[in-house]
């Protein structure tokens, strides 16, 4: 079972970038993101390739879900410091958000439990951190973790 996690909003964030939405600027910031957590957060315990899956992921669903790839609506990227085991990404975009509650704890199923064509990417980022939405559905704050320090 995912355990619900909420974003502590009285820690101001380490970074925050807005983007337009356009696959450059989704690349650029991924990168530059994927620099700053290893810097700033030390060892996550994804691996380069997983983290780099679960930011692709939850930055594509903003960009194509939330604001259809419309290049004069922007998404907004946080990252927060370290805290409790986890860094925390929160990325919002402007569109009108989902009914998250509907999603089951195992990800994405359609009604008679076999696997969506769609939603595979919140499945997906569910496999590797820990997720929670804003009430409307339209921010999701992934809880990276942290690597366990030996010792």
């Amino acid at each position: 079972m995912v355990k619900e996690i909420t974003q502590n909003w009285e820690v101001a964030p380490i970074y925050e970038k807005e983007i337009p939405s356009t696959r450059k600027a989704r690349d650029e910031v991924l990168d530059l993101l994927l620099k700053k957590i290893h810097q700033l957060a030390g060892k996550v315990a994804l691996d380069k390739f997983e983290l780099r899956l679960v930011l692709d992921e939850a930055l594509t669903n903003a960009l194509e879900h939330g604001n259809m790839w419309d290049e004069r609506k922007f998404v907004r990227i946080r990252l927060y410091p370290p805290m409790d085991g986890f860094v925390q990404v929160s990325i919002k975009d402007e569109g009108f958000g989902f009914n998250h509650e509907i999603l089951r704890e195992q990800g994405s199923l359609e009604p008679n439990n076999r696997p969506s064509y769609r939603g595979r990417g919140i499945f997906i980022i569910r496999q590797f951190c820990k997720v929670c939405w804003n009430s409307i559905g339209n921010e999701i704050i992934l809880s990276i973790p942290l690597a366990r320090k030996e010792g």
